[in-house]
């Protein structure tokens, strides 16, 4: 599979895993059904928003 200094794409080439998280650029996944979204990034950071929610 390939590789960098960074990670590995995993053995069935579905999914890259970050060995090392001092990326060149931030690295971020988004996650959502439409009503629920979560964003992590590579250092485990993150938040979680619901659709309802509303800032006054």
């Amino acid at each position: 599979m390939l590789s960098n200094k960074y990670g590995r794409f995993s053995p069935d080439g579905k999914e890259f895993i970050i060995t090392n998280p001092k990326t060149p650029r931030p690295w971020v996944n988004v996650i959502s059904n439409g009503d629920y979204s979560i964003i992590v990034t590579q250092t485990g950071g993150g938040v979680f928003v619901s659709r309802q929610c509303r800032t006054k």
